[in-house]
């Protein structure tokens, strides 16, 4: 059986939500919606987008602007939160604005990919401000994740992970986000996700 997890969404909402379809074959017109995911109504003040599942309870919930979250899932054959855990935010804030979480496994760490910043800005906004994307790593699933300066990216102290992706000299790329990571043979290739752009002038 596959399975995929995707949100519904609206700008600047907070009823946006995950649910889960399955399929026994991939094929156009065979999926089977299951519903949501059973989200708790802690996560009421959030955007629940950007669902990611690693086979490690818990899985990742991506939630931009308060922070990310993850949860344990009931089982792997059944995608519905069995409880509602935070183990990971990575950023001071409660408006942190950090998004399109990944998590990945590699031998004896599991990496933890987002982007971070706004995602519309401005054309002179300072660099901080527009989206890149870092990741942090730990030894267990929930954390604590660190940056490569071995400083945690969920703490005022630590504040962030550690950059690997984000805006170009020559602004062709501008605003990075939506990383992902896949094997390939004796390879380990990232991806990052992105539309066309074209930021305004203040």
């Amino acid at each position: 059986m596959y399975y995929t997890q995707y949100n519904t969404s609206a700008v600047g909402g907070e009823r946006d939500t995950i649910l889960v379809a399955t399929s026994p074959n991939l094929r156009p017109g065979s999926w089977t919606q299951r519903g949501d995911i059973g989200l708790s109504i802690a996560f009421s003040k959030h955007s629940r987008i950007d669902a990611n599942l690693i086979l490690n309870p818990p899985s990742n919930l991506s939630s931009y602007a308060r922070g990310l979250f993850g949860m344990r899932m009931a089982s792997a054959m059944n995608l519905i939160c069995a409880e509602a855990s935070l183990p990971s935010n990575p950023g001071p804030t409660d408006l942190n604005r950090t998004e399109g979480a990944f998590q990945y496994k590699n031998e004896d760490y599991f990496y933890f990919f987002y982007a971070k910043g706004n995602c519309c800005p401005a054309s002179n906004a300072p660099e901080e401000d527009v989206y890149h994307v870092e990741v942090s790593r730990s030894i267990l699933v929930t954390r604590p994740y660190m940056s490569k300066g071995g400083l945690r990216c969920d703490t005022v102290e630590g504040g962030g992970g550690t950059q690997i992706l984000a805006r170009s000299a020559d602004r062709i790329v501008y605003s990075p986000c939506g990383v992902g990571v896949f094997d390939d043979v004796g390879a380990h290739l990232c991806w990052s996700a992105g539309a066309p752009y074209e930021p305004e002038s203040p």
